[in-house]
């Protein structure tokens, strides 16, 4: 039922925010304390100027394409191939490395990257509607963030 699936996704969501902001942190400390260099940013001062392309990036299209490319296709992919659970979340931990590695720096390899096993968790429990709901109720909240903050 889509319903079902849009509960999960927003469960899985709301357990990704709670892991970002962890992380977050964790970086935000070793930072300040000199330990880390700063990750690099995101979202640039140009993207701030667009709130509404911004948004449709954000919460529309990356979610759609991010979880088709980075979930449905390498987690179908090999439970077509192979039952194999230890091939499966190879490939889940190998995506979701890729998945932060393309955000940018190697600090966005620890967020996104657990991320990526978030929305993975989605995935297999839900389908690719909870996983991309995941994704965009994360980008949405991030998002409204971004605004409020500048």
């Amino acid at each position: 039922m889509p319903t079902e699936k849009i509960r999960v996704g927003l469960k899985f969501g709301i357990i990704n925010l709670v892991t970002v902001i962890i992380i977050a942190g964790i970086f935000f400390v070793l930072t300040h304390l000199g330990i880390i260099s700063e990750p690099s940013k995101v979202i640039t001062d140009e993207d701030l100027k667009r709130p509404i392309i911004l948004f449709f990036l954000m919460v529309v299209r990356n979610p759609f394409l991010e979880e088709i490319l980075s979930r449905f296709l390498p987690i179908k992919g090999v439970k077509l191939i192979t039952d194999n659970k230890n091939i499966l979340w190879t490939t889940i931990i190998l995506m979701s490395i890729l998945f932060g590695s393309v955000h940018g720096s190697w600090h966005h390899i620890f967020i996104q990257g657990a991320s990526g096993v978030i929305y993975s968790l989605a995935f297999l429990r839900g389908g690719l509607t909870s996983s991309i709901t995941a994704h965009a109720f994360t980008n949405f909240v991030f998002w409204s963030l971004i605004l409020i903050t500048g």
